[in-house]
């Protein structure tokens, strides 16, 4: 995946519906046919559990298999993305865990054992709409709502992604887009976030009902939670 780091200038130029902030984001673009796109299709076939490698343009493939497999794919692309955006800025220092099931959430953990959930939303107007906008802010999705208990905490950090590719899209399109945006510690999440209700449409592999969730303005950008990586020792 071909990563490149940007600085989104709410104000440049001006805007009385955006914020007045600098914000860090990394864009990432995949060509499909490509070598990598290959092999994170194949690999999120065998998640959904669509076996037979044809299956993506097979015509007879269900509604429901379709699903899967666009789940399977996005959040393996956002979760791998993240991967190698922190192992290109601090080092070795993170892997993916097994999961052989589409509606589990991939995790990224840290060599020091620390969690992170990456999380994935669609944006039509833009990467800085959603981060720049003061009406409609796009959210850094956290854990189940309903989920949450006192002293437990389920994951250490929350990374955000926003696909500009769309989601009906996401199996055709020519170079699919996306960008890694904001992050949240489980502090963030649980004393400055909200309760919110999402769909399945929402993101890719996201089931529906209520999440903890942090608008991406208050968030870290990418260069802050690298930063903050290495403040608690990477």
């Amino acid at each position: 995946m071909k990563l490149s780091r940007n600085t989104i200038k709410c104000q440049v130029p001006v805007n009385n519906s955006y914020l007045d902030i600098e914000f860090n984001v990394v864009d990432v673009e995949l060509i499909k046919g490509s070598e990598e796109y290959i092999n994170i299709l194949n690999e999120a076939k065998k998640l959904a559990g669509l076996v037979n490698s044809g299956a993506a343009s097979d015509s007879a493939i269900t509604r429901d298999d379709e699903l899967k497999l666009k789940d399977s794919f996005g959040g393996l692309l956002s979760e791998k993305a993240w991967l190698q955006y922190i192992n290109e800025e601090l080092g070795n220092i993170a892997s993916l865990t097994i999961c052989n099931d589409a509606k589990n959430q991939i995790d990224i953990v840290l060599k020091k054992g620390e969690t992170i959930e990456v999380r994935s939303s669609f944006i039509r107007n833009g990467v800085k709409f959603g981060i720049c906008s003061k009406f409609n802010n796009f959210k850094n999705i956290g854990p189940y709502s309903n989920s949450i208990k006192p002293g437990e905490i389920q994951k250490n950090f929350y990374c955000g992604v926003l696909f500009e590719t769309q989601k009906k899209d996401i199996l055709t399109s020519e170079i699919i887009k996306f960008s890694l945006v904001g992050s949240s510690t489980w502090e963030m999440i649980l004393n400055d976030g909200f309760n919110t209700h999402l769909n399945a449409w929402d993101g890719f592999a996201i089931e529906p009902g209520n999440y903890r969730v942090l608008e991406y303005m208050n968030t870290l950008d990418t260069n802050k939670f690298i930063e903050f990586l290495k403040s608690i020792g990477y």
